[in-house]
């Protein structure tokens, strides 16, 4: 896991099989941001500062520099992210601990666009 932490996105898995294009486009569309944030800093500076309500550039410069450490280049789920979820919820809900973190994860979005050469084209791109 690049940079030792990761977001991630979750859905049932009943919607992500009727509506494998919606999840397609919002998968592409989250890589595509994890690499503009970092790379594009006017835009992500302007949309950081709209949305957070921020009006102090050193915070959202810290922000958009802690997004390189943040957000691995290629977003698969990490078995690691998602036991910390599912130890972090059993806290208050004891039986979310019954599934096995490697049974929530579905790999096959990220790896469509990895094996498809998206992701490596993002980063050969000059900024």
């Amino acid at each position: 896991m690049e940079g030792g932490t990761q977001a991630m996105l979750a859905s049932l898995p009943i919607y992500m099989k009727s509506n494998e294009d919606i999840m397609r486009r919002l998968v592409r569309a989250y890589t595509e941001a994890v690499y503009l944030v970092p790379t594009q800093k006017d835009p992500s500076w302007r949309a950081l500062a709209k949305f957070m309500k921020i009006e102090d550039r050193q915070v959202i410069d810290d922000t958009i520099e802690s997004y390189r450490n943040y957000f691995p280049k290629k977003p698969y789920p990490s078995v690691e992210a998602i036991k910390f979820v599912i130890d972090y919820l059993s806290e208050k809900q004891p039986e979310i601990k019954k599934p096995k973190p490697d049974q929530l994860i579905e790999l096959r979005f990220v790896q469509e666009l990895d094996e498809s050469g998206f992701i490596d084209q993002l980063y050969r791109q000059k900024p």
